[in-house]
């Protein structure tokens, strides 16, 4: 049995029922240690789903590294010296087109474990070599020759083996929605990297770790329950004050139809111009009390802490935390004693 196939057959047996801890439905505590407590244990389940589905992507991304045909593909000589028609469009040898198969296989089995928006190769000079959007492989007409623009570009080019960068949220021209970059680079026998493999995870999949109980990064088996803790918050916010995510706010994550018109798609960095701004609201759209806002700008600064809260008559107590692996900050709003929502709801 080769490699490839050893690896499909690993990654599909895996697919049958791995889901995160739910957080469930929690009552609001009556004192402020049973709150604390609480809080503190909700708290820590939601940082490890996000933790462990960001280790879950790292490592697929590094077992697709290991996997031969990419350094076999870049090792054939008209790999490394891109022949193009007239139009500019990539002409693939026979042994090029049968080794792009197997990574078009492998790219496909990512899109179905993962909600991967776009997976792709991309060589020195900029040249697209593989493209798939969800789960669908692109025509060679619709390479890019122009990825050397990416923002995730020259960052790659700078890792060893077996690392991964993890870029800064941005609007993905193919997908058409905010993603993260997930890139590492392909090193061949003699230490020389010709090209890295690069996949898109939308940056909505973190708003569907905050608002379910049960998340699993296998999109086939993914259960969506929403969470229905007792007016409970979880957010999650960057450095610059926005949400990425929040557990009780819509938040828009695609393309607007209605974005710049003076912007000119036919240009290869037109995306840049879409600012996050536009799309994710500020971190006060949760609440502007000045208490709240100064607890806030402490998540922005990457700081680990507590606060005692009251917001709109109620008493809450707010943690918050780094998220692994990110720049950002994860806090939890969590109410202390007292008949909520979801009681006063009963008949």
């Amino acid at each position: 049995m080769n490699k490839i196939k050893f690896f499909i057959i690993m990654a599909v047996a895996g697919l049958g029922g791995v889901a995160w801890p739910g957080v469930g439905l929690a009552a609001p505590q009556m004192t402020l240690d049973a709150a604390r407590e609480q809080a503190d244990s909700q708290m820590d389940i939601m940082l490890f789903r996000i933790k462990m589905f960001h280790h879950e992507v790292k490592n697929s991304m590094l077992s697709t590294m290991e996997l031969p045909v990419f350094k076999e593909y870049f090792s054939l000589p008209e790999s490394r010296h891109n022949t193009l028609d007239s139009n500019g469009v990539l002409q693939l040898s026979k042994n090029q087109v049968k080794l792009r198969k197997k990574m078009e296989e492998w790219s496909r089995l990512l899109c179905n474990r993962f909600p991967v928006g776009e997976a792709c190769l991309i060589d020195r000079t900029g040249q697209e070599h593989l493209r798939v959007v969800h789960n669908k492989v692109e025509d060679l007409h619709f390479f890019s020759s122009t990825e050397s623009d990416s923002p995730f570009f020259e960052p790659t080019f700078q890792l060893k083996a077996g690392e991964i960068f993890t870029s800064d949220p941005y609007m993905s021209p193919d997908s058409e929605q905010w993603v993260i970059a997930y890139t590492s680079p392909v090193v061949l026998a003699n230490d020389d990297i010709p090209a890295f493999f690069h996949i898109e995870i939308p940056v909505d999949v973190y708003n569907k770790l905050v608002v379910t109980q049960d998340y699993s990064y296998f999109t086939a088996h993914q259960k969506i329950q929403h969470d229905k803790e007792e007016e409970g918050r979880y957010f999650i916010v960057n450095k610059e004050g926005l949400l990425l995510a929040d557990s009780r706010q819509e938040i828009n994550y695609k393309l607007h139809a209605n974005h710049n018109p003076d912007i000119n798609k036919d240009t290869s960095d037109y995306m840049l111009n879409e600012k996050m701004s536009a799309y994710f609201p500020p971190v006060s759209s949760i609440n502007d009390d000045p208490k709240f806002l100064d607890v806030t700008k402490k998540m922005r600064k990457g700081e680990t802490g507590e606060a005692h809260l009251t917001l709109n008559n109620r008493a809450y107590i707010m943690l918050y935390r780094p998220v692994p692996g990110r720049s950002w900050s994860l806090g939890h709003l969590d109410p202390v004693g007292g008949a909520g929502y979801w009681e006063q709801q009963k008949p």
